[in-house]
């Protein structure tokens, strides 16, 4: 074989094995709340990442405003720092790790004037 011909064989099995490899599990979060509200949407980004944001709303659970959501993510994404978000606000950060299952607790900090 020719050199390009050999490059290309070996870039064909790579593709072969990367296309039998299993996606990553997601990230999951779940915790209490703090001046959120049931019902309010919570947005999860992965810093630094072209995965899409993690949506979820907050819900009211024995009384108390609670939230569970799965950030998803790719491989690469291990160990990247996660925005959790209300309304553009910053409520909370986490770290992706996949197949993990962490407690955070988000809090809605109000500003005193």
């Amino acid at each position: 074989m020719k050199g390009s011909a050999k490059l290309v064989s070996v870039l064909l099995v790579l593709l072969l094995i990367a296309a039998n490899m299993p996606p990553a599990l997601p990230s999951s979060f779940w915790g209490y709340t703090s001046g959120i509200t049931a019902g309010q949407t919570i947005t999860a980004k992965i810093v630094n990442s072209t995965s899409l944001a993690s949506t979820t709303q907050a819900f009211t659970w024995n009384g108390l405003v609670v939230y569970a959501m799965n950030v998803t993510g790719v491989s690469s994404d291990e160990g990247k720092a996660i925005t959790f978000k209300v309304n553009g606000v910053l409520v909370g950060m986490g770290t992706w790790h996949s197949g993990t299952n962490v407690r955070l607790d988000l809090s809605m900090l109000k500003k005193k004037r």
